[in-house]
Order: structure tokens, then sequence, then C-alpha cells
């Protein structure tokens, strides 16, 4: 499938608290909602990616309310937004700020990720993570090791040979 098909991804989080969700995730990115309704307010945090909150109640105008009930997660949400930036410890740190718990502290992960998870008021777990590139590095001794770093990083791996 060609990704000019796509326009823009919106992840739409249930809220039972929409002013207060609004407010949450207004502080957490720095920017005013884009969409501000009565059941409804988004955020475009990059361009292209929208954030979303709904009501229950935008849900049942939607949705067959049998079908909604019977389909739904009773303990609550299970949403998690995996957020890969610049900045994610910090960005970590700032949910934790604005009261999230934090279920894993910002650390490596077995996938070279650094990633922080939180949860917020609402229960959607908020994953923030310094997305890591692989790439190996000569030792002294002429060996080469498995290295990591940030994918902003240039890296420019220079290879000789004896003439």
């Amino acid at each position: 499938m060609d990704s000019k098909t796509f326009h823009k991804l919106h992840v739409i989080l249930i809220s039972s608290d929409l002013a207060k969700s609004k407010m949450f995730y207004s502080l957490l990115f720095d920017t005013q909602p884009i969409v501000d309704e009565e059941n409804i307010v988004e955020f475009e945090i990059v361009p292209g990616f929208i954030i979303g909150l709904a009501t229950d109640e935008l849900q049942t105008k939607l949705f067959d309310p049998d079908i909604f009930a019977k389909y739904r997660n009773n303990s609550g949400s299970n949403a998690e937004l995996y957020i890969e930036c610049e900045n994610a410890e910090e960005m970590h740190k700032k949910a934790l700020s604005l009261g999230c718990l934090e279920l894993s502290p910002f650390t490596k992960r077995d996938w070279g990720d650094e990633v922080g998870y939180s949860i917020n008021h609402e229960g959607h777990i908020l994953a923030f993570a310094l997305k890591m590139h692989i790439y190996l590095i000569e030792t002294d001794s002429g060996q080469y090791r498995i290295n990591t770093a940030p994918k902003n990083w240039f890296i420019i791996l220079l290879f000789h040979s004896q003439v």
C-alpha cells in the first residue's frame, strides 16, 4: 500500500472527564486543540498525527449501545500511546509532573529503544521513546561489538584495510 494514500492518523481516546483530559494534553504537548467541541477535542501533535479525546456520550451516539457495551473492555481503557520523540526522557518526566503514575522508568529496552512508561488519570498508558539505531564498533582487539545511538545522531563508520 502506498503511504501517499494516507493523509492523517487519528488516535481517539475515550475520556470520562473531557475538561481534565483537555488540560492534561494541552500542558503535556504545549499545544491548544484544533477541534474543541462538546464531546470531542483533538490535538495535532505533529503534522498528520492527531490525538483525539471523545466522551462516552459521543460513542453512544455513534455506535449501537448493545454492541458497544458487549465489546468494550469493562476494566477501563487499554490504550497506549507510544510516542517516538527526541526529548523522550524529558516528556516522560513532564507526564509524571502532571500527575501520571510511573509504570516503568525511562531505560533501554530489549528492542533497543529507550522508553519510559506512565499511566494517566484516564488509565491511558503513555510511552515516550527515544528510537535507537544499531551500529558496529571495532574494538582495540579487532573485534566488533554492537552499540546503539539515537536516530538523530549522525554516525560515520570508517572501515580500513592494510595495504
